[in-house]
């Protein structure tokens, strides 16, 4: 029987401390990681890397 997904969230910042500090705090609330970290530049008034983890919450 497949879990369903009763809520998702995208964890993102230029600073990678700041989305492993929010990770581990979701995962302590029952949030689960969805994929891997993913890693791309972000052009704001110049180029930066950006960090990214989907999280999802599964029902029950």
């Amino acid at each position: 029987m497949s879990k369903k997904v009763i809520d998702y969230k995208i964890i993102s910042s230029s600073n990678p401390r700041f989305v492993e500090k929010e990770v581990k705090k979701l995962l302590q609330e029952g949030w689960e990681l969805l994929g891997g970290a993913s890693i791309g530049e972000i052009n704001r008034g110049g180029t930066m890397d950006g960090f990214c983890q989907s999280m999802v919450k599964y029902d029950g």
